[in-house]
């Protein structure tokens, strides 16, 4: 169990808790917050995976140390939010693959293929980033998310398999790239 499933069990248990006491009023914000709330914690926890397999990528280059600073710093950290294209029109996470070089996007537009990371499974990674860009840019406090706690959570889910795919995506692909190689 991840940080943001965790969460989301202890949210479902207070708001069984709220429902119970015939609160309608509670039960409502509850519901609007538990969700921002789950939104957040996913999108920061998808921030810090990808960011980790970028940076344990970067780690097995044979860059100086100080080169590696370097890009960490002016490259990656601090960056998930403009290493994707978020605009509305986007439908896959093409843009950020490329970012790696022509070699890497043309093996990573296969390996989605392989892994099963089709073009829904990459919008709802993006949709799921879009709204909570959506979140902290438009008002927190009264923007609404329209979705409840058990949505953001398979809407959570649904976007974890980008995720999972772009924490093994590096090593897989450095290993294909070296077995043909030899």
């Amino acid at each position: 169990m991840n940080e943001v499933e965790r969460i989301h069990e202890e949210l479902s248990a207070i708001e069984k808790i709220i429902a119970a006491s015939s609160d309608a009023s509670a039960a409502t914000a509850y519901g609007e917050h538990s969700a921002k709330a789950l939104l957040l914690a996913g999108a920061s926890y998808f921030e810090r995976k990808v960011i980790s397999a970028i940076e344990a990528y970067l780690g097995q280059s044979t860059l100086t140390a100080s080169m590696k600073h370097f890009t960490f710093h002016q490259a990656i950290d601090r960056k998930f939010f403009s290493l994707f294209d978020f605009s509305a029109d986007t439908k896959n996470i093409n843009g950020f693959i490329s970012r790696f070089g022509d070699e890497f996007s043309v093996w990573a537009k296969n390996d989605f293929q392989q892994q099963g990371v089709d073009r829904e499974t990459q919008l709802a990674f993006l949709d799921f980033c879009r709204l909570r860009n959506s979140l902290v840019h438009n008002n927190y406090a009264t923007f609404a998310i329209n979705k409840t706690l058990r949505e953001v959570k398979e809407a959570f889910d649904a976007a974890s398999k980008v995720v999972v795919w772009i924490e093994r995506a590096f090593s897989r692909f450095e290993l294909e790239k070296n077995s043909i190689q030899e």
